[in-house]
């Protein structure tokens, strides 16, 4: 009789044997070239991560990039800027383009306008092309034309808005590209930016105001000025009021006011109760949460950001909107199973350590909120898994706020073993149509039930074992991966199947993802997502 417990039956499907190992030192799955940059392109904040540092970061992107197609650079891209949220990868992938041939400069002309969309991507582009990270520093013929004639087709209010912010500046810009101003405002503002002699009364309306309010503020004008609609970086430095820090909350819009409770709270807006009522009852307000389309994480940020001497009501706002913007997630019936990875690495910040740019929600608070909103939407019957080398028990009732919920998820610690969570589901006999994994799928522990997969199985690893054991007794499941940081690897085949569904990033486009491909809208593979960009279709974009 053979040894059973080497040549044990594997129940369902046997899945391919694991072709690489991962930044953990466990068995793992090697992306295609393809999903490996879009993964990169989704997570990749160049923050020093658990396994990756920033250089280690560039490195491998810059490598993945360059195993792929000029077209589908582009189309990730533009992907990762519009549809991740993502700043500097889809800077640096733009930038790489014109050192792609031909056929790579073509596409830069196409899409730099659709992800260089605002003053701070300008900025960011400029200084990765500057920084010899695509091989080479000076910007060249065909970026200074791209930037000439964004230059010219922003308007010069929108230009001034957008000189906030150093290394390199606006005016730094304008000195390298030399733009031509086609209007004498334009002509008045760039002599403006580089500090050289210009017409005032030829400056653009807002930075007349701007140049009136601070001769007021510095005592060389008695005539009141009211606060003009500039950033409000532009006036830290000039001795605001509480009263005029008060009005620029009152004016904002909804989503101004979400990213700057605490400079309120720093310059005296909450003193007066009738202002932190007024900040509350906004943030809180239904109308206005559902108009913005805010998402969870956009919320916990906030959350998080918040000074812990914020009044109350603000935080209670917070919590209120949270629950509202679960409005704003697809729905997913039937039974689901959501298993939140909680190990010592999900512990880092969502965005790697980038000093003062550290985000403010850490990977398993960002798993946590995840799991949290979609039992609040699914309260019937979503089970949560958090696992970190074994499951944990963590009572968690939908009927409390998605902020309680997903604060008590939250721990983390331990090692990770993907396949746990899987493992636990097929012990109990879990019935469901839907398994749900938030992890950074850098599983390197695989012995739940006392299971060796690597040695039995072949090099399979342990999720993809499990999950063929969980499909044997629902035919009609289906899965779906996150990886939510920049690593290559996944505890799944890289492989198009109409049950499994991998996809990466932290931002609160992963809901919609996941519902366009639960709801039959979306393909088997996200990357055909991606390639599915019409880069004829690009739009500039001028925020």
């Amino acid at each position: 009789m053979a040894n059973k417990a080497i040549f044990k039956s594997i129940r369902g499907k046997t899945p391919p044997p694991a072709d690489t190992v991962n930044e953990a030192g466990g068995v793992a799955y090697k992306l295609g070239p393809e999903a490996a940059l879009a993964t990169m392109a989704a997570t990749c904040t160049f923050g020093d991560a658990y396994y990756l540092n920033a250089e280690q970061q560039l490195d491998h992107l810059l490598q993945v990039a360059k195993a792929n197609t000029p077209e589908f650079v582009a189309k990730t891209a533009v992907f990762a800027r519009t549809r991740g949220f993502m700043k500097d990868a889809p800077a640096l992938l733009t930038a790489l383009l014109p050192t792609m041939g031909e056929e790579g400069r073509a596409l830069f002309k196409k899409i730099f306008g659709e992800v260089v969309d605002n003053g701070r991507e300008l900025r960011t582009f400029v200084q990765v092309c500057r920084s010899g990270a695509t091989g080479r520093k000076s910007l060249g013929t065909v970026i200074k034309r791209k930037i000439q004639e964004m230059l010219a087709r922003v308007p010069a209010n929108v230009l001034f808005r957008w000189s906030v912010g150093n290394d390199p500046s606006l005016g730094d810009i304008v000195k390298m590209v030399h733009p031509k101003p086609d209007s004498p405002e334009k002509e008045a503002l760039y002599g403006y930016l580089l500090k050289k002699e210009h017409s005032f009364e030829k400056l653009p309306g807002l930075v007349k105001l701007f140049e009136e309010f601070k001769k007021y503020k510095e005592g060389k004008t008695s005539t009141p000025v009211a606060v003009p609609p500039v950033p409000f970086q532009m006036l830290d430095n000039l001795a605001l009021t509480a009263a005029e820090w008060s009005e620029l909350f009152k004016t904002g819009g909804w989503h101004f006011v979400r990213m700057n409770l605490n400079t309120a709270k720093r310059h005296g807006v909450f003193e007066k109760p009738e202002m932190v009522n007024l900040v509350a009852k906004r943030l809180a307000d239904r109308d206005e949460i559902l108009r913005s389309r805010v998402f969870p994480y956009q919320l916990l940020m906030a959350y998080n950001h918040a000074a812990e001497n914020m009044p109350r009501a603000i935080g209670n706002a917070l919590h209120a909107a949270l629950d509202v913007s679960v409005d704003n997630i697809p729905e997913m019936n039937g039974s689901i199973a959501v298993c939140i990875d909680t190990s010592g690495s999900m512990g880092m910040p969502a965005t790697g350590y980038r000093g003062s740019a550290t985000s403010a929600a850490s990977c398993v608070e960002i798993a946590a909120l995840f799991a949290a909103a979609i039992m609040r939407r699914n309260k019937a019957d979503t089970k949560i898994v958090p696992f970190d080398d074994q499951v944990h028990s963590i009572h968690v009732d939908p009927n409390d706020s998605i902020l309680t919920n997903a604060r008590k998820l939250a721990r983390n610690g331990g090692g990770t073993n993907c396949a746990c969570a899987l493992s636990y589901l097929n012990q109990i006999g879990h019935k469901g149509e839907l398994v749900i994994y938030v992890s950074d799928n850098e599983a390197w522990i695989e012995t739940p039930a006392g299971k060796v997969y690597r040695r039995m199985f072949g090099g399979v690893s342990g999720m993809a074992t499990e999950w063929a054991a969980y499909k044997s007794r629902n035919h009609q499941a289906r899965l779906v991966n996150v990886n939510i940081q920049p690593y290559t690897t996944s505890q799944m085949p890289d492989v198009a199947s109409p049950d499994v569904y991998q996809v990466a990033g932290f931002s609160d486009q992963i809901f919609r993802l996941v519902g366009d491909w639960l709801a039959g809208r979306g393909p088997e593979h996200w990357v055909e997502t991606i390639k599915a960009i019409n880069l004829d279709a690009a739009v500039e974009v001028v925020e």
